[in-house]
């Protein structure tokens, strides 16, 4: 299997990196070719480890232009809506693509950078647990969206920026959300420590709490934020 991914020393070495034992439960994120090049390796690791061997992976495309990816992965998709390379995957009749239209600060809509992507990371999860368009919506899943964050873990970064997200753009959700978010976390004991250690989203959702009327949920919620 090696030989036939060592036409791309990329796919040779990503095939030994995540079948490592320690490398079976990152999530993994791959951006255009990435997703030709990581289509193969899951490939291979299948048809070498057993179908098996990709359950419970998890996996973020953005801008993918790849048609195929073996069964047994959990796949979340991005694609800016004017991406032409996204377009090569082929239509999305599931409906399941996260979608954003004109990319943050841009005046051009074809848009494939991946810096464009990263940068509208947070738009992109937000909208997939959001029905609306032309900057209104309709309906936010805000328990889905809380969960989502806490499965993030320790990836407090990115956490982060969808907090400052929401609590700038849907400021009636981000309050919502929080405190869900923490009920979440409260169940995850490593999280205590993860939060304690980072002090900015701490006082963010703080903030975000406290803002407008304050449930008792909310004064909770609060409460166990300031004493970590």
């Amino acid at each position: 299997m090696l030989d036939a991914l060592s036409r791309n020393p990329v796919q040779a070495s990503l095939f030994k990196v995540l079948r490592q034992a320690e490398n079976r439960a990152r999530e993994i994120f791959a951006h255009s070719q990435g997703n030709l090049i990581l289509s193969n390796v899951l490939q291979a690791i299948a048809a070498v480890d057993g179908p098996q061997s990709l359950s419970g992976r998890v996996l973020h495309t953005f801008g993918s232009p790849a048609v195929l990816y073996p069964d047994g992965i959990q796949r979340y998709e991005h694609g800016y809506t004017f991406d032409p390379v996204n377009w090569l995957s082929g239509f999305d009749s599931s409906f399941t693509i996260s979608k954003v239209g004109m990319p943050t600060g841009s005046k051009n809509p074809i848009t494939h950078g991946f810096l464009w992507y990263l940068q509208d990371d947070p738009r992109f999860l937000i909208n997939r647990y959001r029905i609306g368009g032309w900057k209104m919506t309709f309906n936010m899943d805000e328990a889905g969206l809380a969960k989502c964050l806490a499965a993030m873990e320790t990836n407090l970064p990115r956490v982060t920026k969808v907090i400052e997200h929401l609590d700038t753009y849907h400021n009636s959700d981000a309050d919502d959300v929080a405190v869900l978010y923490v009920q979440e976390v409260k169940k995850k004991p490593n999280m205590r420590t993860a939060l304690k250690s980072n002090p900015t989203l701490i006082k963010l959702l703080i903030k975000t709490l406290d803002e407008g009327w304050t449930s008792a949920e909310e004064k909770n919620a609060i409460d166990w934020l300031k004493l970590l």
